[in-house]
């Protein structure tokens, strides 16, 4: 992945700031803070970045202000780019994690009670830890009757840890899917089996989680990757390599998944369609920060849509700290949904105005104006060509559920531990692609 860096330019108003963030506005604050100079003395521009994945929310801010620092004492642009070595030491990893649990179930595995402690190693302060907000993807496609769950931040002498792509998700996802397993084994069940009966049924609220009108991975996915994946017949495969092997050994496991995406209110983005007069051209800019997830394709997706242009006519410009002012981190792949969201509100809005000269051009002349006839007519008539929107939380989407399960093979090397991925099966409800 990209290491991070940051290049500064001193200018006449300020200092250019070109840096691989997933925040431009905390980049920005952070710079004016340093040099102790007011904020609009800085513009921070961001093509796009090669990887996030959490490290460059906050850590990022450290090399670009560095940069700023140097290039307001040498009055000369400056760049820093991190080593991977020096990057991983002063910007942390993901943090581990350590899980206690004491669980009560009846025959058949059904859990009937569960209480866990989760611990998180934040290192030495605990200022981008996730052990907190896991309460949801701790339960997972479960239903846990008698829940309780206790996590805790956990300091040590290192380097402090940051976020990691779905932050704790994995750990805890881990923690009750081992669980499943250790309930499995102590009772000699199916696994499969024993997670099956602990499924969430519909309508039945969770902690911290609104009822779910279906358990899509229940009733549709897990059905379908029994059948695409063969898992029973490659089971009995599996056994019987392992009856025949004594130093490498098989292992066959279904998992289902559950990811509540619900938008927090605090994410939000500003972004600017612009349609140009001379070609009918379109540029956008939004507060997104495209960094691998494809967030501007999909961006420009949406305005050609609702405009109803091809795509090749629309452009996405760099996310800055100018019409993107004073909007939020992309993370948590929030960025995606909502820069889209306010993308097609903006475009709608634009729409919505040109589509009254339309038809007024329409009963002049008998026919549908072309796009660019439009375009200009609406120049002509001071039809403002550019729509501005502001991603409020009180307008963000609904929430909604991601389910999917994966079937996994693996094989295991018994004396050196060297093991390998034989087969990897998924099956995501993906809800209707807009690629």
């Amino acid at each position: 992945m990209e290491a991070h860096a940051g290049r500064v330019v001193p200018t006449e108003d300020g200092y250019n700031v070109f840096s691989t963030s997933q925040w431009p506005t905390e980049t920005q604050a952070t710079a004016a803070q340093a040099l102790g100079i007011s904020t609009n003395s800085i513009n921070v521009s961001v093509r796009r970045i090669g990887g996030g994945y959490g490290s460059k929310i906050s850590r990022q801010h450290i090399v670009s202000t560095a940069a700023a620092v140097a290039a307001r004492k040498l009055k000369q642009p400056v760049r820093v780019v991190m080593d991977l070595t020096a990057n991983m030491t002063y910007a942390g990893w993901r943090e581990p994690y350590y899980s206690k649990y004491e669980v009560g179930f009846d025959g058949k595995g059904k859990i009937e009670a569960l209480k866990i402690e989760l611990y998180g190693d934040a290192g030495h302060i605990s200022n981008e830890s996730a052990v907190g907000f896991l309460f949801a993807a701790i339960q997972n496609s479960y239903y846990i009757p008698n829940f309780n769950f206790t996590p805790a931040n956990v300091n040590t002498d290192t380097a402090a840890n940051t976020y990691c792509r779905t932050p704790g998700h994995v750990e805890a996802v881990a923690t009750i899917e081992n669980i499943m397993e250790h309930i499995a084994n102590y009772l000699k069940l199916d696994k499969l089996e024993v997670r099956l009966i602990n499924m969430v049924p519909p309508q039945v609220p969770r902690m911290k989680i609104p009822p779910h009108e279906r358990n899509v991975v229940k009733e549709d996915i897990l059905p379908l990757l029994m059948k695409k994946a063969s898992v029973v017949q490659r089971q009995q495969e599996v056994d019987t390599f392992n009856m025949n092997n004594r130093w490498k050994k098989r292992g066959l496991s279904v998992l289902p998944l559950w990811y509540g995406f619900d938008y927090p209110s605090m994410f939000r983005y500003g972004m600017q369609v612009t349609i140009y007069e001379h070609d009918g051209t379109v540029a956008i800019s939004h507060g997104g920060i495209d960094m691998g997830q494809g967030i501007n394709t999909k961006v420009a997706q949406v305005a050609a849509y609702v405009l109803g242009i091809p795509l090749e006519q629309v452009v996405i410009k760099a996310s800055d700290t100018m019409v993107g002012a004073n909007s939020i981190v992309t993370g948590g792949s929030f960025g995606s949904d909502l820069c889209a969201h306010g993308v097609k509100i903006a475009s709608t809005a634009l729409r919505q105005r040109m589509d009254v000269i339309k038809e007024k051009m329409k009963s002049e002349t008998g026919k549908d104006p072309s796009w660019l006839e439009l375009v200009k007519k609406c120049h002509a008539e001071d039809v403002d060509l550019s729509e501005r929107y502001w991603t409020a939380g009180k307008e963000h989407p609904k929430r909604y559920d991601i389910w999917a399960a994966c079937c996994l093979e693996v094989e295991v090397d018994v004396l050196t531990g060297v093991y390998m991925i034989r087969r990897a099966d998924l099956i995501e409800d993906s809800g209707r692609s807009m690629c």
